[in-house]
């Protein structure tokens, strides 16, 4: 399993773009200063587009995990993550510094 980290800069709730490129996201390590309750995982067809929320294609609702607390490990469901290959991460918040998840990423987008 890999990882790479993104940024999230101060006064925003998303992370930068990250491309995939054929791997699958499964899981968040949130450092500290992450000060936000939920992280969704939206996508986009091209690196630089607009990006939209990905949704279970059973249920219609968003792929959000919740942080109950900082400094934690978060899991995705790579069912519903598979095929995703531009991604950006949202929070319910806007963050209060800087700083970066690392992704956890595992063959087979």
């Amino acid at each position: 399993m890999a990882g790479s980290n993104v940024a999230m800069a101060v006064n925003t709730n998303y992370t930068v773009a990250y491309d995939l490129n054929g791997m699958t996201l499964v899981g968040v390590h949130v450092p500290t200063g992450f000060n936000g309750g939920t992280l969704t995982a939206y996508t986009c067809l091209t690196f630089d587009g607009t990006y939209v929320p990905v949704r279970d294609g059973t249920t219609g609702n968003t792929v959000t995990v919740t942080v109950t607390s900082p400094a934690c490990y978060v899991t995705f469901n790579p069912d519903l993550m598979r095929g995703v290959r531009f991604v950006e991460l949202v929070s319910n918040t806007n963050a209060n510094t800087n700083f970066s998840l690392t992704l956890a990423l595992a063959n087979g987008g």
